[in-house]
């Protein structure tokens, strides 16, 4: 189950009720107000409060254990999940389609109905992987093209 929290355009906040089915509360902060709080180490508590906003003092007291992922400061992620605009969705399946036959992408970002979820980006790479083999299989890897530096 999915609730946006909050929706106005400086600090945008959505969460994911149980997840697949486990006992799991995820917060998924827009992009400037994840920065914010990741700089100042108050992503857990950001994440608490808006529970507590949404279902009460209740449902914040029964938080066992939180987890923060700084994803905005990771160099390789820069963020943690994709967003298409409105009505682009479709155009996700471009990113899925392989580069030359040569260069293959994988993620969430390439997932039309599972995106922005981690189980969407593990059966993207699956598929990647997939579509790998059957291209070596078929022998029609492009070729590498050198490198500068082995030239």
């Amino acid at each position: 189950m999915n609730f946006v929290a909050r929706a106005d355009a400086a600090r945008t906040v959505s969460l994911t009720v149980r997840p697949a089915g486990h006992e799991l509360l995820l917060a998924y902060f827009g992009v400037d107000y994840a920065r914010d709080l990741e700089a100042q180490g108050t992503l857990d508590a950001a994440a608490r409060d808006e529970v507590v906003k949404i279902f009460g003092t209740q449902l914040g007291s029964q938080i066992r254990r939180s987890t923060a992922t700084g994803w905005v400061g990771d160099r390789w992620a820069r963020g943690s999940y994709s967003a298409a605009r409105p009505g682009f969705a479709h155009c996700r399946k471009v990113l899925a389609r392989p580069v030359g036959e040569r260069v293959f992408f994988a993620g969430d970002a390439c997932t039309v109905d599972t995106f922005g979820a981690i189980h969407g980006a593990w059966a993207s790479g699956v598929s990647a992987a997939q579509h790998l083999i059957a291209t070596l299989a078929r022998g029609r890897l492009a070729p590498a093209v050198p490198s500068a530096r082995s030239r």
